[in-house]
């Protein structure tokens, strides 16, 4: 990382992309440099675009990063490396509509992985508050049945 002025730069490094090179060595390298935990995603854009493709929006980040990065849409913050990656391949108009599609897929599966996070802490929150109830006293449990004081 470095600084110019108010910009921080972040440098990445090039992979070279050799013949021996399997789809899931290359995932694993755009993923580490870009700090991008979501190899699934980069895996699924390896298969939809091929490997050139992919590099060459890789590069593209690259170059991006080493200028200072990328603002969000609000500019209220700068991109993260893998933000700037998956931007670049989203808003390119060369990039087909079933490209695209596995961005919603992906944010389907975040809508319900959220979904489920705040049930299950829903439930946590629910069994503490219970479990404080008995113990003061305020709710007492018979035959499975709740009984309120």
């Amino acid at each position: 990382m470095e600084k110019k002025g108010d910009m921080i730069c972040i440098h990445i490094k090039p992979i070279n992309v050799e013949e021996e090179n399997s789809v899931e060595n290359i995932v694993n390298q755009i993923s580490e440099n870009l700090r991008e935990p979501n190899k699934e995603l980069i895996s699924e854009i390896i298969s939809a675009l091929g490997i050139v493709r992919t590099m060459q929006y890789y590069n593209k980040t690259r170059i991006i990063e080493q200028q200072g990065g990328l603002c969000c849409k609000d500019g209220s913050r700068r991109r993260k490396p893998g933000g700037v990656f998956f931007h670049l391949i989203y808003h390119d108009t060369s990039v087909s509509e079933s490209i695209k599609q596995i961005f919603s897929n992906e944010a389907r599966k975040k809508y319900k992985m959220k979904k489920i996070e705040i049930k299950e802490r829903r439930r946590k929150h629910n069994e503490e508050l219970k479990e404080r109830l008995i113990k003061e006293g305020l709710l007492m449990i018979s035959n499975g049945q709740q009984k309120n004081n």
